[in-house]
């Protein structure tokens, strides 16, 4: 009877495992290693079935599948990363991935998607990046993305989009990075950036704006990099960027731009990088560069400018690279370029520079300088060619006005008479005389600035044609290249820079990828004579502290991802960010170049405890003088008493040795004993001759009024015994 139900027993955990274990079992045609499984490129028309339910990553991607069903992924909450890329999906039914509920990256690039309901994100609460970029989406509904609360990467690059509505994008507070380059949009309307307040990043280029959506952007306080090349906007109005106050990058290039009005840049206190090549610009407003404070890079090259804003360049006391490569450019104000003070490349080829006595004072800002630049004269014509610096002041027609310094005094020797140059330039005004005397005086850059190598000037007949994109799309060209990983071909990592001192930069990252090898950091100060520095981070670290910098210095820094043991080394624009160390402070010049302060309080202890020990010393060095001073008295009288005899005296409460030499019985009554003591001791132990004793002095004649100080010695000393003491010091 009791073997059946054991028998049942073993029947039904013989099915849970076989059922456990199909279940776990590899799709067919599939690759499944740990909790990953690949399905790609096996030209399947459908999601497998037979999943193993524990799966986290699956890699569907380069098949034919063409719709997701609603319930394709009903059972496995576990997925954290699914790959459908590079497809045919042309639909995705209403709650196709209600089921997963822990995935946080969604891959749906390179499809045939036309629209977006709002019922094809439902249930992924947890999605943190979402790429619907390469497809054909022109139409996206309102509160598409209301349900993904937790999105921070949006891609919606190279789509069919056309305008943007009220409340496309709400829902999304996280939103940190928002890509819409290559589509067509043409309208954005006022509300359709509504909710996101915690937008960094904004990639609008390559669309079809004909006016800048200023209103659009009156929310998007906190945005970092804002970019618009590549639209036909012509104009710029006043307060396009006003609430933009933290925008660092602004990338307008390949534009009609025609015209910036003078106000157009209000607002944009902390810009550092704006690049206005490749457009239309003939004539600028003397002070529309005015707010832009903090600009260290100013790209204007391939435009029409006939001159440059002076008031506006004057203000940009951090710029360091000024582009103004094929304009229409024939003279500069000169007076301009001595406030410039970090400026190190200047790029002035291929305008038509008339060499007239005008750039006199620009040839001699180059000479004192180390600004690289280079300015070939168009014209006259017996210049053409010829390198500024090589021109003379005959040349330039400058004219001559000299006066010769007389000597001061009649007694002072014939010296060889000096010349000094009057500046003069005809027809000049007093007030551009006076700045141009200002600038010759303020030529020379401070003397610790760092010295750049000195310009390389390009072959004849080559011609350098300035195609600058930002610094951190340059990759370091010394590094090794490999090829990259078929899993690399979207990677971002979008790095930033906080907690900046003189001394150490904190950079921070997000990477597109949850399971990389490991992160590799590149960097290096700005400038052609420094070498990449490259180090390795754990794959689980998101920012590191960049230590040991130089101070008030430019820094590039670039991090790549490592995946499968090979690094995805194409460098792009959003794998590097650009920033300076602060000044050291003049105060405390130690603490800065060390990237901290000084503590004192350290230093005031030890000052503390060095005056104790001192003080200390000194007193026991006094206290151990005169302690030997008493003993050696002592041991002189206790000496002087042994060798001539003693007795005790009585003077009041004390016993004292009776010292037959010094012991005077005026200061106080003795008993007779030291008057014999003194008698034996001068007639038998010292042992004088008659003569002698003639000599002495008794104490009853001697004046004690004639006795001196030095004379007196201790005729006492507390003793109870009259054993000899000197033979114990022998």
């Amino acid at each position: 009877m009791l073997q059946k139900p054991a028998i049942l027993l073993a029947l039904l955990a013989l099915s849970w495992e076989l059922a456990n274990a199909q279940s776990n079992t590899c799709p067919k045609g599939c690759w499944c290693t740990g909790r990953t499984v690949y399905c790609n490129h096996q030209h399947l028309t459908a999601i497998p079935t037979n999943i193993p339910d524990n799966t986290t990553q699956l890699n569907l991607h380069a098949n034919n599948l063409s719709v997701v069903p609603s319930d394709a992924f009903e059972k496995h909450d576990q997925l954290s990363l699914v790959y459908l890329h590079s497809n045919n999906i042309v639909a995705i039914e209403d709650g196709a991935f209600s089921g997963l509920t822990n995935l946080m990256y969604l891959y749906l690039s390179e499809n045939k998607l036309t629209k977006l309901t709002a019922g094809t994100f439902g249930g992924l609460n947890n999605l943190v990046y979402l790429f619907l970029d390469n497809n054909f989406i022109g139409n996206v509904e309102s509160g598409t993305f209301s349900i993904l609360t937790n999105l921070v990467f949006l891609h919606l690059r190279y789509n069919n989009l056309t305008a943007l509505h009220n409340g496309t994008f709400l829902g999304p507070t996280r939103l940190n990075s928002l890509y819409l380059s290559g589509n067509c949009i043409s309208y954005v309307a006022p509300g359709a950036f509504s909710g996101l307040q915690a937008l960094r990043y904004l990639y609008l280029d390559n669309n079809c704006l004909t006016e800048l959506p200023a209103t659009s952007f009156e929310v998007l306080s906190g945005l970092y990099r804002l970019e618009l090349s590549s639209n036909p906007i012509t104009t710029l109005p006043d307060g396009s960027f006003k609430y933009m106050n933290l925008l660092k990058y602004l990338l307008m290039e390949d534009m009609a731009l025609a015209k910036i009005e003078k106000r157009a840049f209000v607002g944009l206190s902390d810009l550092k990088y704006i690049f206005l090549q490749n457009n239309n610009l003939v004539t600028m407003d003397p002070e529309v560069f005015r707010p832009l404070k903090r600009v260290q890079e100013l790209e204007l090259n391939n435009n029409q400018l006939e001159e440059l804003p002076p008031e506006g360049l004057a203000m940009m006391r951090d710029l360091t690279v000024l582009d103004v490569f094929n304009n229409s450019l024939q003279s500069l104000d000169s007076s301009v370029f001595p406030t410039l003070r970090y400026l190190h490349t200047l790029n002035l080829d291929t305008n038509p520079w008339n060499c007239t006595c005008q750039l006199k004072h620009f040839r001699q800002f180059l000479e004192n300088t180390y600004v690289r630049a280079h300015l070939k004269c168009a014209s006259p014509a017996q210049l053409a060619e010829r390198d500024l610096k090589t021109v003379t002041d005959d040349e330039l027609g400058c004219p001559k006005i000299a006066s010769t310094l007389e000597a001061t005094t009649s007694t002072a020797p014939p010296t060889k008479p000096q010349t000094s140059r009057t500046i003069t330039q005809a027809p000049v005004t007093a007030r551009e005389q006076s700045v141009t005397l200002s600038a010759v005086t303020k030529m020379k850059p401070p003397p610790k600035k760092t010295v750049p190598p000195p310009h390389q000037t390009p072959p004849p007949g080559k011609t350098t044609e300035s195609t600058r994109r930002p610094a951190d799309a340059d990759p370091p060209g010394d590094l090794p290249v490999t090829p990259p990983h078929s899993d690399c071909f979207m990677y971002t990592l979008f790095p930033s820079v906080t907690n900046i001192s003189s001394g150490s930069i904190t950079l921070q990252w997000v990477s597109t990828f949850p399971y990389p090898d490991r992160f590799h950091i590149q960097y290096k100060p700005f400038g052609p004579r420094y070498k990449w520095r490259s180090l390795d981070v754990k794959p689980d670290v998101t920012q590191f502290v960049m230590t040991s910098l130089m101070a008030d210095t430019m820094y590039i820094f670039c991090v790549e991802v490592s995946l499968h043991g090979l690094r995805c080394s194409h460098i792009q624009r959003s794998q590097c960010v650009e920033d300076a160390t602060r000044p050291a402070q003049p105060s405390q010049p130690a603490a800065a170049r060390g990237g901290g302060k000084t503590d004192l309080a350290p230093i005031l202890v030890g000052v503390a405890v060095a005056m104790v020990v001192f003080t200390g010393c000194t007193v026991l060095g006094i206290f151990w003088i005169r302690r030997r001073q008493n003993q050696f008295r002592r041991h002189k009288f206790e000496d002087t008493v042994s060798s001539a005899g003693s007795d005790t005296c009585s003077h009041g409460s004390y016993n004292v040795t009776c010292d037959p030499v010094n012991c005077d019985p005026a200061d106080a009554p003795q008993p007779s004993a030291c008057s014999s003591v003194r008698d034996s001791m001068v007639e038998s132990d010292i042992g004088t001759s008659p003569t002698d004793k003639d000599q002495l002095i008794s104490d009853d004649d001697e004046d004690p009024k004639k006795k001196t100080q030095e004379d007196i010695q201790p005729y006492f000393l507390p003793r109870t015994s009259t054993t000899h003491v000197a033979d114990t010091f022998v």
